[in-house]
Formats: structure tokens, C-alpha cells, sequence
């Protein structure tokens, strides 16, 4: 219809413009300039093609007149020099008659025509995009409005300014265009308009009446004004606005009574109204009858023979259509009532209808459970023919209430088993309750055994349901042994296996024999199994014993659910066995305990520590013997803190901040600290504790011990001292070795000047002071030598107070005229063994140290005496390392200022000391240190501030056969008279030493062959190149030493004398032994005298022992 509108409009509009084109063809000509006409008719050919017309044609044709019609409406509006009609007569290539351009109302209604056009979309049925809508809404309002114009005589509607507007034909055009593109475009609106049954469908199809009549109103209040001569009035305008408003509010009031009244009206059925109803009637019915196959129902006529057979009957039931049909329901379906069939039929006949649970047999035998509901039938005469069953399976729902009542008696028993458990410490006790709840809830029988040492299980509990089978289930198992090898039953591969086993059906007689001991026992009838588990339950990781539960005449069936609560009961019962087995392991280990106590305490009164114990919050309980013993403390002082009051008031906060933070942190405890003994003296302590926890966690006490450390850190003290002493000594010894090698140069040298020079020249004097300078020096390296305990002793009985009173007249000049020197008159009757230059030594330095804390004036005392010492002066002497035993002991005490505890500390450490810097070398005592510890002695210190120092030396007594000679057994004696002539091997390294001692001997009348070191000695005289008869070696020369040259000359030539020579002999030479024992030395440095007359003597002493 819109498509034969829109041909004959667009046959008009064309005609219409024809006409204007050429005025001779038209007949009539429309009231329409020749660019509306061209834009209109596009419009109407596109609204003509629109199913045939490709969308992307549509929509550029379409969009290309509302870019046009948008042009001609900017030009009437706003730009008047647009000229569009000029654009179109060029476009032609003539003058177009009646030119103009569009009106405004005109082109944009085109625009929102052309646009409705474009944005025609396939919509879903019964939908409408709502800006499409309000396009095609707006193509209508405005020709409504010219058209409204035009009829009220108001252009003001239709036309802007003094140009014309759109007339009342293109009005009227551009009105059905509008439409004919609604109708097209959204067809189903325009359905819902004219036949919705909504409330706005209803209203908009009342408005369409006062659609129509409104131009028709707007026209006559025109005329009527135009009577009243007031048309071109404004109060023409204001009558046309009050009668326009009170249209308006009619038609309001209409709209509003409608609205409120179109569902309540009632309608008239039409005859489609009623057509769907019976088509609707007809499926609901077919649905129903669908639903009524399905479902499980039948009928039976009043004889109770079956007249219908659902579908769904046929599935529960398992009977087919055609067998069921004409069969006695209740003898098909074997059903068991609630009740007497009778009554049924009496409830149905009284009420219609019965409701019940009723039981039906299905084809294959299983029960079926239903949920029925039987109606009574009656024919149109109101008499009763048949009888409608409809069933709900109420089988599957009856199953699971069934187990969950099970399911919660198992676990009702599984409560009341762990209250039994729970009852009684004893086992045996324990599992007879047990037992008790089994019987007849779970099983017709039970037995409970448990595994013994050799893994057979003996019963424990045996429960039957009667009294007769009690008695037989007794005697069977106290025969039986289960776990005895071979055994094939369900128990006994639980037992091995460690799983359970689980017959739901036992074969009759299969279960009849048990092993036993011995052979196999028969089971009677009344106790053979139906069905039977086995259940081990395990404990400590293997199988502790063994539960098993039989069904016998009850028929009952064990499921895979009640192997499950068994094995729940299994695992309560291991525990219980569990708990039974430590009570008795806790009893055992209580009387363990008890006696480990016992010991224990007397272990610990037995201990040289001191063990003490404290509770958990580190409050030290007062039961420690040894504790009170050592400190003197009760035993009452000692609870809580009061432990520590004996404790050293410098460590005690120390002390107390540690123990918290171990008893807290619940770490072990050490410490060291000092600790009051009953006698008032603090001994150093090394404290540990450690805590003792109970099984959850906590700690139940602690556990510590004193362990008195004071003598070994005095020896850790004295090794270190030992260590430090040592390796100075060390450092020592190197400088003096290099001292003494350059000093016997100086010394040989400076003799050989004195000898050239002659005692009366002029410079002897100068040479011979400085010959006594490098003695002076030689005697300092010696004292250093003898402080690093590396100068070869030769000691020998020695009278203490005899060398003190020889040297009294060298120590009065060393300590000055203003200082007294006192010797005791009574000297120790015992010697020593000691070396008489050291001992010298010893007293002037002693002398010297005496001196010097003296100042001006004063007094020094020397004397000496027997003593004999134990153990016990150790302990009052600082635990002070020495061999008990007679000793003699050496005083040298002054009256001087005396030095403070600190500075006693260090009186013996090398190159310490108080004197300012130059008067003091710091090694007067550290040598008399060196020489007491070199003859096996030792050397203790003591002294107050303001009274003096007192330094007692103790040398060990010599034995009272020792040789009292003044010889000694490693020193060779030097004859007078020296030997005219020998030949010597020289070996030294060192070059200045080597060409003083060759020139020496040289001079002496010896034959002196050189060599650097032992490995060239040993090559000249094996080679033949040299025949010495001594060798003079230094022992200490690289490549070989002269002791190993020594050993292989002494190998190959045992006669061939060797004379050792050293500045410096190495630990390895002198406490190692590396410097044989008795062997012929020289100290550098030597003077020539003494260097000749050695080598003298040794050549006449292996001449001697030639010729013997």
C-alpha cells in the first residue's frame, strides 16, 4: 500500500514539475519550485524501492538529499546568498521558470524524511529504535503544523519572514510521505497503533479523532475572529492561544478518563480472541495428557483389573502396556498395604479420594515404595467405574532415610563406644563394654581380641545374641588362636594384611572352621556367619588386634557403610589400646623413675660440681646439698632469688639479667662468674643449665651445675704469659744472635789493634774502651740470650749463700753509697744445681731492680734458706705451677715505694717497665724470669704500695750426693799451653765471623780450611781436597746444620773432633737437643784467647785419646 502511495505521489510531483519546466506540457501545475520537486520525487523512488533498493544506494541517495535539503534550509534561514536554485539552473543549462528555492518548513521536513529513509533498519518484531521513532514522529508534526497553518489562517506555522511557504498541497504531500515511510520502516508500530490492546495504543487511537479536528477548531476560531475584526489583532492571538489551551485541556481529561478506564471496560470476544483460546485449551490438554504418561500412573476398573498403563508405570514397574492391561493390579504388582484393602475402598467411596504409602513388587522382584494417591472415577451419571492410581517412587528417598538412620545409630554407637573407653583404665574392661553395644545393634556376634607377643591374637570379649550362643561362642574361642600360620580366614589375613575384610555373603559351611591350636575347630550351625568383617586396628604401626562382627540367622547384610563405622571403631579401639599400653609403659616408667631419683641423688651428692635445680619460672628450689655445702647458705636462703647473695656483688646483676632471659627465651644457661665459698674466698665458677620439658611443651624444672674453673683459667692465664714471654724471647734471641755475631768481629778486631798498637801508644786507651764497650754489649746480649732461655747453661752444685757473699762487694758499688745492702747471716745449708754466672745475674739484676724503686736512701736485704713445698702453697700462691719438694729459696727485698696490683701484673713481661724513657731496657726482670725457669725454678713477686717488694727465688735443692765440684760435666777444661800446630775446617756463613776466625787460628799456627756450610765441609773431605784434623762448625748455617754435618762425619770418621760454635742457638738447638749432649762448644762472641785455647785443647785431647 505505501509502495502505490508513493508511485502515484511521485507521478504527481513529477507531473508537477514537468509543468514548471516546460509550462506547454502541463496542464495543471502544482504550487512546488523545481528543487523541492526533484528532492521529493527522490524521495518517493527510494520509499518505492525500498525492498528491491541496495542498502549502500539507499543510503547514499537518501543522504544525499538531506545534505541538499540541509543547504536550502541553512538559506532560508541564515544564508540568503546560498543560491541553490542558481546551482540548479546551471546544472540544466537553462533558466528555470517560477525559480525559488525551498521553504524552510519544507527542507527540513525533507531532511528528517531523507534521514528515516537512511536509518531504516531490519528491527525484531513488536521493537522500534527509539531515535528512529523520533524521526519518522518529527516528518509528521511538521506538515501537521503547515497544514494547521494554512486551515488557522496563521502562516506564522508555515512560513519565516515575507517569503512564501509551504503551501497547503506540499503540506499535504510531505503529511503522506511521512506516513508512507512509517508504514514501511516500522510496520509493526504502526500495527500496535491501530489494534494494541495496551493503554497507549488505546489513547493514541482516541487522539487521532482530535487529531483530525483540531486544523478544523484552529479554523473556525480564525473566522470567528476575522468577524470580530479581530484577526490581526494580538488579541486575536491571545483568543487563539485560550481556546487552543482549552482544547488542550479537554482532550487531557478525555486521555486521563481513558486511561483509567480501558482495562476495566469490558470487551466484547472477538472471534480471534476466542479461535486462540481453544488453540491454547488443545496444547494445555496435550501437555496433560503428555505428563500423564509419564507419569507412574494406572486405572482399574471396580473389579481391580487394569484398564490404563502409563508410560511411567511401565518404567517403575517394569510390566509392558500390553501385559499389564487387563491383569489384577494388586496381584501384578504383589502389594502390601498399611491397612485393609477394605478400608481403601471405604475412603474412597466416602471421600473420593485416599492417600498412603503402599509397597508394589516390580517385574524383577525388588520392592518398589510408592507414595499413592487413588481417586474415584464416576461416569456422566455420577456412578462410580473406576479407580485412578497416581504413584510417586518413594523408594530411592526411603533408601536414604534408611541409611541416614543407620548412619546415625553408628554414630550414636561411636559416642557411646568412646564414653566406654573412656569409663575404665582397664582394657579388658573396656572392650566387654564394647562388646556390650555391638550386640545386637551391629552384629548377631562379635569377638574382640588382641595381639599378644609371637603376633597371635587372643580373645578378649565374646558377646552373642542369646544365651545359648553365648555360651557356644565362649567355648569355640577359648580354643581358638587367631594368627596362627596357614590360617585362611577373614581374621587372619586381616591380621597378617593389616586391611580389613569385608564378606556382604557368606556361602553356607564356608565359614564352619576356625584354626585353633590344635588343628581346626568347627564352628556349630547356630554361630555359622551371613554375612561377616574382620577389622584389625593397629597401633604403634602395626596391627594390634582384631574385631570381628558376624550376621548369622537375622539375614542382615554388611555394607561398604558398615565397614566404614567399623573401621572408625577400629581406630578408637587402637587408640584405647594405645592409651593402655602407656598407662602400663607410664606405671613401669613411674617406679623406673623412682629409683633413677634414688641414684641420682646420690650421683649428685656424690659430685665434685655443684648441682642445683630451679623450677620453671628459674626460682632455685633449696634442696641442693652441694650448694649450701660450698656457699654456706641454708637451705632456705637459697629459695627464690636468695641463691643470689653468694654470688660476687659485681657479677650478681650480670648475672640475674642472664638467667631471665634463658628461663624466658627457654634456652640453655651459661655463665661465668664469681661464687662466695663458706670461707669467704670467690672462686670462679663456669655456670650451666639447661631446662627439662614435659611431653606438651613446657618446661617442668631446670637443671644446672657450678663447675669451679679457677685453677685452669690461672693455668689459661699462665700459658698465656708462657705463650707471650715465649715470643718475645723469641724476637729477642734473633737480635742478639746478630748482635753477638758483629760484636766477636769487634771484639777480635779490637784486640788485634790493642796488640799492633802496644799497651803504651797513645790511642790504646781509646781501643781498649771500646773493646770493654762491646763487652758491655756482648754481656747484654747474653742477659737477653739467657731471658729467651736459649744460652747453654753449664750448671753445678751451687751454695746460694756463698756466691751472694762474694758478690757483696760488686753489688755495694751497684747500689750506691746512700743504700744499705744487709746479708742474713744464716744462709740455706742445701745447694742447688745452677750455672754460678747466672746466678750472679740473677742478683744484680734483682739488685739493680731494688735500686731503682729505692730513690735516695733506703735499705735492700739478701738471705736465703731451706723450704719445703707442698700442694697447698700452690693454692695460696695463685696456683703457681711447680714439682713439690725441697727447694731453697733466695730473698732480695727492698724498703721502696712499693707498686700497685696492676702494675705486679706485668713486672716480668719483656721491655716493660715504670723508669722513664732511657734509664730502663725493660729486661732486668724478665731475665731473672728466663734464668729461675731455665734451672727448673720459679720466681714469685710481692709488693704494696708505700712498703716495699719482696722477690723470692726458688730453685729446686740439689740432691745431697750431687757433685760438688767446681767442674762440670758439659764444660771442657782449657789447659795452659797450646798446640803448636793442626789443621782446622772452618765452616760459617757468615763471612766477617769466618775470616776473623781463620785468621785467629791462622795466627795461633793452624792450617784453616773454609766452607760455608755443612754440605761443602762434607764435599771438601770426602773429595779428598782437605784431611782436617778438627772441624770447627757453626750449628746453625744454611743448606745443612752443623749438628747434621756433626752426625755424618761422625758416621764416616768417628775420631775427627768437632767443635760447635753459636751467637744464636735456635729452640731446635738447645730444648730440642739438636746441640748434642755433651758436645764441645764456644759462645759468640769469644775472644781470641778463648777461641784458641778450645781449639787447643780438643786437638790435645783426641791426640791423647789416639795414643791411648
Amino acid at each position: 500500500m505505501a509502495a502505490i502511495v508513493a508511485i502515484g505521489l511521485a507521478g504527481a510531483v513529477l507531473y508537477g514539475t514537468l509543468g514548471a519546466l516546460r509550462p506547454g506540457i502541463a496542464v495543471a501545475r502544482l504550487p512546488l519550485d523545481p528543487l523541492s520537486a526533484v528532492l521529493l520525487l527522490l524521495i518517493g523512488i527510494v520509499l518505492a524501492t525500498l525492498r528491491i533498493l541496495p542498502a549502500g544506494a539507499r543510503v547514499t541517495s537518501t543522504g544525499a538529499v538531506a545534505a541538499v535539503a540541509a543547504l536550502a534550509l541553512a538559506q532560508g534561514i541564515a544564508w540568503p546568498t546560498l543560491h541553490l536554485e542558481h546551482f540548479l539552473s546551471g546544472l540544466l543549462q537553462q533558466p528555470m521558470p517560477g525559480a525559488g528555492h525551498p521553504a524552510p518548513l519544507t527542507a527540513a521536513s525533507v531532511v528528517l524524511l531523507s534521514l528515516s529513509l537512511a536509518a531504516a533498519r531490519p528491527a525484531p518484531e513488536g521493537s522500534t529504535p527509539a531515535w528512529q521513532a523520533m524521526l519518522v514522529l518529527g516528518a509528521v508534526i511538521l506538515p501537521l503544523l503547515a497544514l494547521t497553518g494554512h486551515i488557522a489562517g496563521l502562516p506564522e506555522l508555515y512560513a519565516m519572514g515575507p517569503e512564501a511557504g509551504t503551501s497547503l498541497p506540499v503540506a499535504l504531500v510531505l503529511l503522506v510521505l511521512a506516513v508512507g515511510i512509517g508504514v514501511a520502516t516500522q510496520p509493526a508500530a504502526v500495527t500496535a497503533l491501530l489494534t494494541g490492546r495496551t493503554i497507549q495504543a488505546a489513547v493514541l487511537r482516541r487522539l487521532l479523532p482530535a487529531a483530525v479536528l483540531l486544523p478544523a477548531l484552529f479554523a473556525a476560531a480564525s473566522l470567528w475572529g476575522i468577524r470580530l475584526g479581530l484577526h490581526t489583532a494580538h488579541v486575536g492571538v491571545v483568543l487563539y492561544v485560550l481556546i487552543g489551551a482549552g482544547i488542550a485541556i479537554a482532550l487531557v481529561q478525555r486521555v486521563a478518563t481513558i486511561a483509567a478506564n480501558v482495562d476495566a471496560a469490558p470487551r466484547a470476544p472477538d472471534a480471534a480472541a476466542v479461535e486462540a483460546a481453544v488453540h491454547e485449551g488443545e496444547r494445555r490438554t496435550r501437555q496433560l495428557l503428555g505428563v500423564l504418561d509419564q507419569a507412574q500412573v494406572h486405572a482399574r476398573g471396580l473389579d481391580g483389573r487394569i484398564r490404563f498403563w502409563s508410560a511411567g508405570a511401565e518404567r517403575l514397574y517394569g510390566w509392558p502396556s500390553a501385559r499389564a492391561v487387563g491383569a489384577m493390579s494388586h496381584e501384578l504388582l504383589r502389594t502390601e498395604f498399611p491397612v485393609l484393602p477394605r478400608e481403601i475402598d471405604a475412603a474412597l467411596l466416602e471421600h473420593g479420594e485416599w492417600h498412603g504409602e503402599l509397597t508394589h513388587r516390580a517385574r524383577d522382584g525388588s520392592v518398589v515404595q510408592v507414595a499413592s494417591h487413588c481417586i474415584l472415577h464416576r461416569d456422566a451419571s455420577g456412578r462410580a467405574d473406576a479407580v485412578i492410581e497416581v504413584s510417586t517412587d518413594l523408594t530411592e528417598r526411603k533408601r536414604v532415610e534408611e541409611a541416614l538412620r543407620a548412619s546415625e545409630a553408628r554414630y550414636r554407637l561411636l559416642a557411646q563406644a568412646s564414653t566406654a573407653l573412656a569409663a575404665s583404665s582397664d582394657l579388658d574392661v573396656s572392650l566387654g563394654a564394647i562388646a556390650d553395644l555391638l550386640v545386637p545393634a551391629q552384629a548377631d556376634w562379635c569377638v574382640l581380641s588382641l595381639v599378644e607377643e609371637g603376633g597371635v591374637a587372643l580373645p578378649v570379649a565374646c558377646r552373642s545374641g542369646t544365651p545359648a550362643t553365648a555360651a557356644a561362642l565362649d567355648a569355640l574361642y577359648a580354643e581358638v588362636r587367631v594368627g596362627s600360620p596357614g590360617g585362611e580366614h577373614p581374621a587372619e589375613r586381616a591380621l597378617r594384611t593389616g586391611e580389613p575384610e569385608l564378606r556382604a555373603q557368606v556361602t553356607p559351611g564356608w565359614g564352619g572352621a576356625l584354626p585353633g591350636t590344635p588343628g581346626t575347630i568347627s564352628v556349630p550351625r547356630a554361630l555359622e556367619p551371613r554375612s561377616m568383617m574382620c577389622v584389625p586396628f593397629m597401633s604403634r604401626g602395626k596391627v594390634g588386634g582384631v574385631l570381628v562382627l558376624a550376621h548369622t540367622e537375622s539375614g542382615r547384610v554388611y555394607t561398604v557403610d558398615d565397614l566404614g563405622f567399623a573401621e572408625e571403631l577400629a581406630r578408637r579401639l587402637a587408640a584405647a589400646v594405645e592409651n593402655a599400653w602407656l598407662a602400663r609403659a607410664e606405671q613401669e616408667r613411674a617406679l623406673a623413675l623412682s629409683g633413677s631419683e634414688a641414684r641420682y641423688r646420690a650421683l649428685v651428692e656424690a659430685a665434685a660440681q655443684i648441682v642445683w635445680t630451679a623450677d620453671s619460672a628459674g626460682r632455685q628450689l633449696g634442696d641442693s646439698y652441694h650448694w649450701c655445702t660450698f656457699t654456706g647458705q641454708s637451705a632456705g636462703e637459697t629459695l627464690g632469688r636468695g641463691w643470689l647473695r653468694a654470688i660476687h656483688h659485681d657479677d650478681r646483676m650480670r648475672t640475674a639479667r642472664a638467667w631471665s632471659d634463658a628461663v624466658i627465651s627457654r634456652r640453655a644457661f651459661t655463665l661465668e662468674h664469681r661464687l662466695r665459698r663458706h670461707d669467704g674466698e670467690y672462686r670462679r665458677m663456669q655456670v650451666r643449665a639447661v631446662p627439662v620439658f614435659e611431653r606438651d611443651g613446657a618446661i617442668r624444672e631446670w637443671i644446672g651445675t657450678h663447675t669451679d674453673v679457677t685453677e685452669r683459667i690461672r693455668a689459661e692465664e699462665e700459658l698465656r704469659q708462657a705463650q707471650k714471654l715465649q715470643a718475645v724471647g723469641t724476637l729477642a734471641g734473633g737480635v742478639a744472635h746478630e748482635v753477638n755475631n758483629q760484636l766477636t768481629a769487634v771484639l777480635a778486631f779490637g784486640d788485634f789493634v790493642l796488640a799492633a798498637l802496644g799497651p803504651h801508644h797513645a790511642q790504646a786507651a781509646d781501643v781498649r774502651e771500646m773493646v770493654n764497650a762491646a763487652l758491655r754489649a756482648a754481656r747484654v746480649a747474653q742477659e737477653v740470650l739467657t731471658f729467651s732461655r736459649r744460652q747453654v747453661s753449664q750448671p753445678r752444685p751451687l751454695d746460694l749463700h756463698t756466691s751472694a757473699t762474694a758478690l757483696m762487694p760488686v753489688l755495694q758499688r751497684l747500689l750506691g753509697a746512700d743504700k744499705a745492702l744487709v746479708l742474713s747471716p744464716v744462709g740455706a745449708r742445701r745447694r742447688v744445681l745452677a750455672d754460678p754466672t747466672q746466678v750472679d745475674q740473677i742478683l744484680i739484676n734483682l739488685v739493680a731492680n731494688a735500686r731503682d724503686a729505692l730513690g735516695n736512701g733506703g735499705r735492700v736485704m739478701i738471705s736465703s734458706e731451706d723450704v719445703k713445698l707442698d700442694q697447698s702453697f700452690a693454692s695460696t700462691h695463685g696456683g703457681i705451677e711447680f714439682t713439690p719438694g725441697p727447694y731453697v729459696r733466695l730473698l732480695v727485698s727492698d724498703t721502696g715505694a712499693g707498686m700497685d696490683r696492676e702494675t705486679l701484673g706485668h713486672v716480668f713481661e719483656p721491655f716493660f717497665t715504670t723508669k722513664p724513657v732511657g734509664q730502663g731496657t725493660g729486661l732486668g726482670l724478665s731475665t731473672v724470669y728466663g734464668i729461675v725457669k731455665q734451672h727448673g725454678g720459679f720466681i714469685w713477686a710481692y709488693s704494696e704500695p708505700g712498703f716495699g717488694t719482696a722477690m723470692k727465688v726458688y730453685l729446686p735443692a740439689a740432691p745431697a750426693l750431687a757433685d760438688e765440684s767446681d767442674g762440670t760435666a758439659a764444660s771442657i777444661d782449657v789447659p795452659a799451653a797450646r798446640s803448636p800446630a793442626g789443621r782446622v775446617l772452618l765452616v760459617e756463613d757468615e763471612p766477617i765471623v769466618r775470616a776473623l776466625a781463620v785468621r785467629l787460628l791462622e795466627t795461633a799456627g793452624y792450617t784453616v780450611a773454609e766452607a760455608v756450610d755443612g754440605r761443602e765441609a762434607l764435599r771438601l773431605i770426602t773429595a779428598g781436597e782437605v784431611a782436617p784434623e778438627l772441624v770447627l762448625a757453626d750449628l746453625v748455617t744454611p743448606g745443612m746444620s752443623g749438628r747434621e754435618l756433626g752426625q755424618a762425619l761422625s758416621a764416616r770418621w768417628p775420631t775427627l773432633p768437632v767443635l760447635y760454635m753459636s751467637g744464636y742457638s735456635d729452640e731446635d738447638v738447645v730444648l730440642r737437643g739438636l746441640l748434642p749432649a755433651g758436645a764441645p762448644f764456644v759462645q759468640k762472641p769469644f775472644t781470641p784467647e778463648e777461641l784458641v785455647d778450645r781449639v787447643g785443647a780438643l786437638l790435645r785431647e783426641s791426640l791423647a785419646t789416639h795414643q791411648a
